[in-house]
């Protein structure tokens, strides 16, 4: 058995409210974290402890009996934190964080390097794993900050945007530059002469591509679907087509024999996010490892131009 707090202290805050939401509002983490933090308890448990209809939520003869259980595992738990200065050092030494692989790969050596000379007695724990468990991560408070394009609001979750990225277009690499070299750009009408690496269907970054071809009438050549980034940039790599993708690419496109295109007209901005809960701790740690990962990684985000 593996109960953890936050699943305890989702549990007594549905039995406070008797509501989903206002419990999850009252506890600043999203309803989607709270409801699964409940699920995950219940299952530890072997049993479920609320009734729930669409207009009620009331305790089971088994949420009534583990009740009480419950609140005084809080109570001693959260006291012996306090007299032990538990939490409070934690806040201060620790940051937890959540990035998507690529990122890691490629900007997180240079962040980490740096915030450990600015801040040496803070220690970063970093997760590397795809985007919408960054999300999760960050709503069920897993992790203090979570870092990517999140296009899309979410209760509970703080977005702020720490710089633009733009849409390129990664091709095999002609001639004898290097690696991931920044070339001349490309319309988006001359996309329709090349066969497309894109997203699958449904993915943000597909559905914007989508938009800017339709609105174009840009026809293409067909299309290759993939699911990860660092797969698109190896089959543009090995000439099956032009992977459009976010600039957050161009630092791992060093590492392939692919050349990058600058999109324009017109240029289609991102954004790229630092998410936190809604209410959560508001360490000044977190303000300063965004800043950190805007210096590291913003040049390597942006073309700067195009070659000739």
């Amino acid at each position: 058995m593996n109960i953890t707090l936050r699943q305890l202290r989702a549990f007594l805050g549905v039995a406070k409210y008797q509501n989903f939401t206002k419990a999850a509002e009252q506890l600043h983490v999203t309803q989607a974290g709270l409801s699964a933090s409940v699920r995950e308890l219940e299952i530890q448990l072997d049993t479920r402890l609320f009734h729930r209809t669409t207009r009620s939520v009331t305790l089971t003869e088994g949420g009534l009996s583990f009740l009480p259980a419950a609140q005084r595992t809080v109570e001693i738990l959260e006291a012996t934190a306090l007299d032990m200065g538990v939490l409070g050092a934690q806040q201060e030494t620790s940051l937890r964080v959540a990035v998507t692989p690529l990122i890691a790969a490629s900007v997180m050596p240079a962040a980490l390097r740096e915030f450990a000379q600015l801040a040496p007695d803070v220690r970063v724990s970093l997760v590397d794993t795809p985007p919408q468990f960054v999300q999760s991560l960050v709503a069920s408070r897993e992790v203090d900050v979570g870092f990517g394009a999140f296009f899309e609001k979410v209760s509970g979750i703080k977005r702020e945007a720490i710089f633009p990225m733009e849409l390129v277009a990664a091709a095999k690499l002609a001639g004898r530059r290097p690696n991931g070299s920044i070339v001349k750009p490309l319309s988006w009408p001359d996309l329709g002469s090349y066969p497309l690496i894109l997203p699958p269907p449904g993915n943000p970054v597909r559905e914007l591509v989508d938009k800017h071809l339709r609105e174009r009438n840009v026809g293409t050549a067909g299309h290759i679907t993939v699911g990860h980034l660092e797969t698109a940039i190896a089959f543009a790599e090995a000439g099956m087509g032009i992977a459009v993708m976010p600039s957050m690419v161009l630092g791992a496109c060093r590492r392939y024999k692919v050349q990058i295109h600058p999109l324009v007209n017109p240029v289609v901005q991102i954004d790229y996010y630092a998410i936190t809960t809604t209410g959560g701790r508001d360490l000044a740690t977190v303000r300063r490892f965004a800043d950190v990962l805007t210096r590291c990684a913003a040049p390597l985000f942006r073309t700067g131009g195009a070659a000739a």
